[in-house]
């Protein structure tokens, strides 16, 4: 049994297979953080995400695009008064 994997014409280590699953299981873990982080900001500015997903897109903003959070705030006023985001 071979300690490599190919890939095209790449050999992928066993080494480097458990580098990739390290690598996958940590951004799994990024990605949940980051979505509940999103999701308590989204319920901080007082906005039901089930609702309206404009206002949820924008309050996420601050965490899935590092928008500033006195940018969101003026864009979800913005928005919240019918106005232009």
């Amino acid at each position: 049994m071979s300690n490599e994997i190919k890939v095209g014409d790449w050999k992928v280590t066993y080494a480097g297979m458990r580098i990739l699953h390290d690598a996958h299981a940590a951004g799994e873990s990024l990605r949940r953080n980051l979505s509940n982080r999103a999701s308590q900001c989204v319920e901080i500015l007082g906005i039901d995400p089930t609702t309206d997903t404009i206002a949820r897109d924008i309050c996420e903003e601050i965490v899935l695009h590092g928008t500033p959070v006195e940018e969101v705030v003026a864009k979800l006023q913005r928005h919240l008064e019918g106005g232009q985001c």
